[in-house]
């Protein structure tokens, strides 16, 4: 908290304050270090006085530093080579400062914003956050410093969540987003998006989610959520998304993400907990996607057993992107079973039409008369017209014949024709001059 003192401390509480505790610092120092050198011990501890932190040095310091105004204090600080004497000059400014002194700290801080490191505009932020909350989150966005910008704005973003203030910060986003550049907004955006998952202020986070049009800015606000939450509380940003997926008052659109990183989140932590978490959302209109995810994960490790799960998922769950994934990555993992069972499973089972389309590509490969049998059972005349069209040039051109008894016996569409004859004639081409590819 920023005091209300004006001016400094009495020097001599400085002074003594100081060197006490430099002093107790100076104590800490590991007798070892006298077994580091090869010296005989009286040389070691003129070795070792040498190196022991000037107590009383810095103390002066400190003190005759109390006399300055804050802004040149400040940039004298900043200016000691030492890390320690200047972090604990760096304190004594900091401690002077308050609402009547701040706009000379901020003027000497904004002096070289380039120069400021992560330390120092975190503590900047902090501060100015105390002092003019408004201010600071309206006026921070309007930095050059992309750096200082970064360091500042979280923490005042921050400050400002842990006030409950989060208001605040969105209504000053909302005051400046049309004089700044879309990319600086978006920054401001993602540090109040994070503090305020920090915080818990899941009402204001979803206010602010819910303002942004950039879909795919949403989409990384919300991942970025998803972690702050979880840092504090494992299943926190499952639970939230769970009151939340109810609430008509929140876009649809912005429902369907949260709950798509929330299934992302659980299953990908441990399948298990996704497993469990899936149930929580198996009624609503995006269950299909969910149940993608999870087998996507699944699969990775077991596409057989992710695959008899999600045979298992009524058809109100819409299920069929999720077996269709499964079947390409039981394909890939272990294509001898896979061929076999799901062959089985297309025609015995007619909602396994989806893995028809995958089973199909690998069939091309080298039972292309089968395949193009098979392709026939495709319910999406697109999906249908793109397997024959890949799998009746090529036919063409491992085996013309038996193309020609297989188009003997069927009907195909213009579309399919007017591709395949292209693929012969380019067939025959390759025939006449190799170097054609």
């Amino acid at each position: 908290m920023i005091s209300d003192r004006k001016g400094a401390q009495p020097d001599e509480w400085c002074r003594h304050g100081a060197k006490a505790f430099l002093v107790a610092v100076a104590i800490l120092l590991p007798p070892t270090l006298l077994a580091l050198s090869g010296c005989n011990s009286e040389s070691q501890l003129d070795s070792i006085d040498e190196m022991r932190i000037d107590s009383e040095r810095i103390a002066e310091r400190m003190t005759a530093d109390q006399s300055l105004e804050i802004g040149p204090a400040y940039l004298k600080a900043l200016s000691e080579v030492d890390p320690f004497v200047r972090h604990m000059l760096l304190a004594s400014v900091y401690g002077r400062i308050d609402a009547s002194n701040f706009s000379e700290f901020r003027e000497a801080f904004e002096g070289k914003l380039d120069a400021r490191g992560a330390n120092e505009a975190r503590v900047f932020g902090n501060l100015w956050a105390k002092v003019d909350a408004q201010g600071a989150a309206r006026e921070v966005m309007k930095w050059k410093s992309s750096r200082a910008h970064k360091f500042a704005s979280e923490e005042i973003m921050s400050v400002l969540a842990q006030g409950a203030k989060g208001e605040v910060a969105i209504q000053a986003l909302r005051d400046s987003s049309a004089e700044l550049p879309d990319g600086v907004l978006k920054l401001g955006q993602e540090s109040l998006a994070v503090a305020l998952s920090r915080h818990q202020q899941l009402e204001t986070l979803l206010e602010l989610l819910q303002e942004l049009e950039d879909t795919d800015h949403q989409k990384r606000l919300i991942a970025l959520t998803a972690i702050e939450i979880t840092r504090a509380d494992r299943h926190g940003f499952a639970r939230w998304v769970e009151q939340v997926k109810d609430d008509d008052s929140v876009a649809i659109e912005l429902r369907y993400a949260l709950a798509m990183q929330a299934t992302q989140l659980e299953a990908g932590r441990n399948l298990e907990e996704g497993l469990a978490w899936y149930p929580k959302i198996a009624h609503e209109g995006y269950a299909g996607d969910a149940l993608l995810i999870i087998v996507q994960i699944w699969g990775q490790d077991d596409p057989a057993a992710a695959m008899k799960f999600i045979r298992q998922r009524p058809e109100s769950e819409n299920p069929s992107s999720a077996k269709r994934a499964a079947a390409y990555l039981w394909l890939k993992q272990d294509p001898g079973t896979a061929r076999v069972e799901l062959g089985k499973a297309v025609n015995q089972d007619p909602t396994m039409s989806s893995a028809i389309f995958p089973l199909v590509q690998y069939m091309m490969v080298r039972e292309i008369a089968e395949a193009m049998e098979l392709a026939k059972q495709l319910p999406d005349l697109k999906e249908r017209e793109t397997v024959l069209k890949q799998g009746l040039v090529r036919w063409a051109r491992l085996d013309p014949d038996g193309l020609d008894a297989y188009l003997a016996k069927n009907v195909i569409s213009g579309s399919v024709r007017k591709y395949l004859n292209l693929g012969r004639s380019m067939n025959a081409s390759r025939k006449k001059n190799p170097e054609i590819k």
